[in-house]
């Protein structure tokens, strides 16, 4: 399955966590942002 996802900075850490989890199981997680955990 092909999954988006995203969060602010205040996630990333557990975007993160989510997009490697997801890819454990299998699947395709498209990565929108925020790529760090620093405030725009």
């Amino acid at each position: 399955m092909k999954i988006a996802i995203a969060s602010d900075h205040a996630g990333f850490e557990y975007k993160e966590h989510i997009r490697e989890l997801l890819k454990n199981l299998g699947h395709a997680a498209r990565d929108f942002g925020a790529f760090s955990n620093a405030p725009v």
